[in-house]
Order: structure tokens, then C-alpha cells, then sequence
């Protein structure tokens, strides 16, 4: 039996199901979208008190609310979990910052005439 299908008779899958992927928010062609690390990872104490929660997990949701309180009224918008992190854990938030976004530079606009200031 292969790695993989060891794998997937460990999740109770079939053969040919795909595997679970994690779903990461992407851009696309008519947004901007901005993604800010939860800060408050690894930094719980900074943001609550540990003898307030009954354990880790509810002092780490906690304190992440705290974060996406802060950066919510910072950019006045709304954001989504995110989990960034290239093969190991790395919360953060997303949203979009921009839609319909039009290019910065148009490419068809004549040269500009040069001023003279008397």
C-alpha cells in the first residue's frame, strides 16, 4: 500500500477522492486584498490575562479577538480568518482593501506639455 493510500484509508477516504485542502482567499482580477499576521500569536499575555481563561485555547481566541477588534476599527473594515503560513501555522487576517481597481499609469494618455511659469 502507498503513502498516499495509506493516507487517505487513515481519513476513511476512497481511492479516488481528493485530498482536504486548506481554502486560501485569493485576489482576483478587480480587488486588492491585504493580509495582516495575527499578532497576538505566541504574544497572549500581552493581550489578556491568562487566569481569566480556562485554558490555552480560550486565552488564545481571546486574545486574537482583542487583535481583530483593533486592526477591524484601524482600517474601518471587515476581515476574514486567514492562515497563511507556508506548511506550519501562521494566523492572520484578510480583507479587501480595494475593488475595481484601474491601472495607476493608463498606457494610451498623450505625452504632457511642458509649463512655463513667467
Amino acid at each position: 500500500m502507498s503513502f498516499i493510500e495509506r493516507i487517505r484509508k487513515l481519513l476513511g477516504m476512497q481511492l479516488r477522492e481528493p485530498l482536504p485542502s486548506s481554502h486560501q482567499r485569493e485576489e482576483q482580477s478587480d480587488e486588492v486584498l491585504i493580509f495582516v499576521i495575527d499578532e497576538s500569536y505566541d504574544h497572549i499575555d500581552e493581550y489578556v490575562n491568562w487566569d481569566d481563561h480556562a485554558d490555552e485555547c480560550a486565552a488564545t481566541e481571546a486574545a486574537s479577538r482583542i487583535f481583530l477588534n483593533r486592526i477591524k476599527s484601524e482600517f474601518d473594515a471587515d476581515f476574514e480568518e486567514a492562515n497563511i503560513g507556508p506548511g506550519a501555522d501562521l494566523p492572520a487576517f484578510v480583507t479587501a482593501i480595494a475593488s475595481n481597481v484601474v491601472p495607476l499609469i493608463p498606457c494610451d494618455l498623450p505625452p504632457a506639455k511642458s509649463l512655463t511659469v513667467m
